[in-house]
Parts: structure tokens; sequence; C-alpha cells
């Protein structure tokens, strides 16, 4: 018996081909122990017919440093690089304020639309958070 069956919902196969199905998954102490076709025995069910079951997803990229430049209507990579060197010369003096904010905004950000992995290679001293700049 599982701890929780979702019932009918559209999962991404990996193996051995790249297919959408409709099927079961049967969960029993918090790990995945059943995906297939038949409806099992289990303490509680979710009806997922017409949603898709798909495991957290992680975002892998992000810029922390350019967070003051969204909404800039810089249309081509040219443009938005030119406005982050202006953005970056008129503020240097600021450099590592504006990385802590950028870093706080993007990791709260992050966190609140669901990654689950915030990783890199530099330290905001401030903020205690490890990153890439």
């Amino acid at each position: 018996m599982f701890d929780l069956l979702i019932v009918g919902g559209y999962i991404i196969l990996q193996e051995p081909i790249h297919e959408i199905k409709k099927l079961n998954i049967g969960i029993k102490n918090g790990i995945i122990a059943y995906i297939g076709d038949s409806v099992m025995g289990a303490k509680s069910y979710v009806e997922a017919s017409e949603s898709l079951i798909s495991p957290a997803f992680i975002n892998g990229h992000l810029h922390f440093g350019e967070y003051y430049l969204r909404g800039t209507g810089a249309a081509s990579t040219a443009e938005y690089i030119d406005l982050g060197e202006r953005f970056y010369m008129a503020t240097k003096e600021y450099v590592n304020q504006i990385r802590c904010s950028s870093i706080d905004n993007v990791v709260h950000e992050s966190i609140m639309f669901g990654s689950l992995t915030l990783c890199g290679l530099c330290k905001c001293a401030r903020a205690g958070i490890h990153t890439a700049l």
C-alpha cells in the first residue's frame, strides 16, 4: 500500500524514448515507488487528470548583477551590453552595495518562484550568499 497515489497525471518520460504518457505515481515514505497504469491501494489519492506531473525544475542560470537593468527595453545584445557598461561606469563606486542588493533581490525571487538550488563561486559578505557575479 502506498502513502499517496497520484492518479491519471501526464508524465514526461525520458527512457526508452522521450514521450508524454498518462500514468499513476505511487509514493511510499516520501519516495516514488511506482509509475504505471494500475490503480493500487493507498492511504490517500490525488486526482491529477489534465495535470502535468514533473519533478522540481532547477533554474541553473541566473544573472545576479543585471537585476537593475530589467525593463530597460534594450532591443539587441549589443545595446544591452552597452547599457550594462554605462550603468557600471556611472555606479562603480557603489559596485559592492549594488551587487549585494541585486543578489538579495534575485535570490528572494528565485526562492519565491521555486528554485531549489543556488550555488556559485563568489561570496557577497553582507548577505552571506555564495553566488557567481
